[in-house]
């Protein structure tokens, strides 16, 4: 399961934000702001065109009276939730992110993230789990040898 979690983990990375929120914890705020200042808070998809599917999950960076969330749709009944733990611009169009989920199939699993970031789409380049395998490798998915897609912004969340 962990497999197919993480390769569907590396066709995402997607984020939206507002105005800061009371209650987040510690640091959010600036993580938030992070968020906003690298246009990655609203909804993403492979295809902004196509509905929500299998082939076509919806990703949405939001922030929430919690904090930062990096929210994983699969389907209308099927979702993870990661916190936006912090994102950090690397230059040359990259970023990177770490996350914690929050929910889904391993709570408390870690994930660090290195995406390309190009006019409103990007592509993870490279994804690495607390268990300390690499799930993404120079924009290919380990486990399929698929490269991995660029995500479109579809607009907030």
């Amino acid at each position: 399961m962990r497999k197919a979690f993480a390769a569907t983990l590396a066709l995402v990375a997607t984020l939206g934000l507002a105005a800061p929120i009371q209650g987040e914890t510690p640091g959010a705020d600036a993580v938030g702001n992070k968020l906003m200042e690298l246009g990655l808070l609203g909804r993403w998809a492979r295809d902004c065109s196509l509905p929500l599917q299998s082939g076509n999950p919806f990703i949405f960076f939001e922030r929430t009276d919690a904090g930062p969330r990096y929210r994983f749709v699969f389907g209308p009944t099927s979702q993870t939730v990661r916190s936006v733990d912090s994102v950090e611009a690397l230059g040359d169009g990259t970023i990177l992110m770490r996350v914690t989920n929050i929910s889904g199939d391993e709570p408390g699993f870690r994930i660090e993230l290195k995406m390309a970031m190009q006019e409103k789409r990007y592509r993870v380049l490279y994804s690495k789990g607390s268990d300390g395998k690499v799930y993404v490798e120079n924009g290919v998915i380990v486990a399929t040898r698929q490269p991995n897609h660029w995500q479109q912004y579809c607009g907030p969340s």
